[in-house]
């Protein structure tokens, strides 16, 4: 057993030590075993660990300071990689989004180096900075294209994740006002749903109102009315009347009577 991992043993034992306080474990691996800096690298990635995902305050806290002391002794590895992911979705959870895309780049930058960026297991982490991006839209489309076209060569990849990448395109060109590019992502996602989980389907009911949201924003408000209604239908059928999916549509399809007379 290697020196790290005998470190990683003699800390883990004490952290998962339930039947003591956990603050009092944190401050005991530290004061005991955070001793210099790598050592104390380890310390805090573990505490970051025992947090994560439950306690974002002090997992992206740990998460940081670990990575701070890596960085400053130049390591890069993949394992190094996974940890930046955690500490951006630590930094998410509390709001903290300069500091979380901070660490999606340093994830993404380590990951692209080591496995290259058409490799599989980078789809998730293109999705979800596409995601942490939603509300920049020009920034978010190309992660979302990345990962779509790494998923779409997978063979045992779940339709619903292409499926959910040709959604969030078409979202995101919804927000561009650009809707050509938005009907035609959005129909695909529509067209893959349908196929696989049938018209009556609460997944499929959400894109067709995102299709008619496109026709509303158009000023096409007869056929918003006709896809709102459409969607309105499925969704009292699969889930309730009290769902905010179906309290949503039907707002959407009250608009969309107003504008018609």
């Amino acid at each position: 057993m290697s020196t790290d991992e005998a470190l990683t043993k003699q800390v883990n034992d004490i952290l998962q030590d339930e039947n003591v306080n956990r603050q009092v474990r944190i401050d005991t691996v530290e004061k005991q075993f955070a001793v210099d800096n790598m050592s104390s690298a380890i310390v805090y990635k573990l505490i970051g660990d025992l947090c994560y995902p439950d306690d974002a305050w002090y997992s992206s806290e740990y998460y940081a300071k670990a990575i701070e002391i890596w960085a400053s002794q130049g390591v890069e590895t993949i394992d190094l990689a996974e940890i930046c992911e955690r500490a951006a979705k630590s930094f998410v959870a509390i709001a903290e989004f300069e500091e979380a895309e901070g660490y999606y780049l340093k994830a993404l930058k380590l990951k692209e180096k080591f496995l290259g960026e058409g490799h599989s297991s980078l789809a998730s982490l293109y999705n979800e900075i596409g995601i942490f991006y939603q509300y920049n839209p020009e920034k978010a489309i190309p992660y979302y294209q990345k990962a779509l076209d790494i998923w779409k060569k997978e063979a045992d990849i779940d339709p619903f994740d292409i499926s959910t990448s040709y959604y969030n395109i078409g979202a995101a060109y919804v927000k561009l006002h650009d809707y050509s590019k938005a009907l035609e992502y959005l129909n695909q996602s529509l067209d893959i749903r349908t196929r696989e989980y049938g018209e009556m389907n609460p997944y499929v009911a959400l894109v067709i109102g995102q299709i008619g949201g496109v026709y509303f924003e158009q000023e096409d408000f007869a056929k918003a009315f006709e896809l709102f209604s459409k969607a309105y239908d499925i969704f009292k059928k699969t889930v309730t009347a009290k769902d905010p999916c179906t309290k949503q549509m039907k707002k959407n399809l009250d608009a969309a009577k107003k504008k018609l007379g």
